[in-house]
């Protein structure tokens, strides 16, 4: 009668295991299928926001002909005034020291192609990642 009772015990402590096992394996399934899901749905997540980045930087580079023409009017015209303002201010702290542009006319070219090429640069690094002129048509 004892053996029988150590057989019925292991019995039911194989089949509790089993039992356990297969609800391991069926909460290890059901976690694998939340997992699956949730990178699909992190995979649609990440192609939205490629698809709404590609958009944004479509619509950014939309602008007629036009507008990039006035645009880049403007901004000449603001690198045109700074150049102009650092030809008279260099004129003014060289004339104490008997110094002068002998020409003119080179010294402001000199000056507006550096303006020029920095505008943009400083421009663009500034808070309005961009230039005025851009700025104003939003392009």
């Amino acid at each position: 009668m004892l053996m029988d009772e150590e057989n019925i015990k292991s019995d039911n402590e194989s089949i509790e295991e089993e039992n356990v096992t297969e609800e391991t394996i069926a909460e290890t399934q059901e976690n694998m299928e939340a997992t699956l899901e949730n990178e699909e749905v992190l995979e649609h997540i990440d192609e939205a926001e490629k698809a709404e980045e590609c958009s944004n930087e479509n619509v950014k580079k939309k602008g007629g002909f036009l507008a990039k023409l006035g645009a880049n009017i403007i901004d000449q015209s603001i690198s045109l005034l700074i150049s102009f303002a650092l030809l008279y201010l260099f004129n003014l702290i060289l004339m104490p020291f008997g110094y002068r542009f002998g020409d003119k006319v080179l010294g402001f070219l000199v000056i507006y192609v550096i303006v020029n090429i920095l505008y943009g640069i400083i421009m663009e690094a500034t808070k309005l990642k961009t230039t005025i002129g851009k700025s104003i048509f939003k392009l």
